[in-house]
């Protein structure tokens, strides 16, 4: 792969990552391909934040966060 095709796949993800941002995604799935046996499979996603964690003492209290 060439430098300048790898800094173009860089640029490429870079991208990717901002649209998943921007758009509020959880996942993007790429294939590019180049040629007969020359290919660039991405994923790209982001975990969801955790759920806070409530005690039971809150929940019966009714308290919110």
């Amino acid at each position: 792969m060439s430098k300048t095709r790898n800094d173009a796949d860089v640029a490429f993800i870079e991208a990717l990552a901002e649209l998943l941002n921007r758009n509020d995604l959880a996942e993007i799935d790429v294939k590019r391909d180049y040629g007969e046996n020359d290919s660039l499979k991405v994923r790209v996603s982001k975990q969801a934040a955790p759920a806070p964690v409530i005690s039971q003492a809150e929940m019966m209290a009714g308290i919110d966060r």
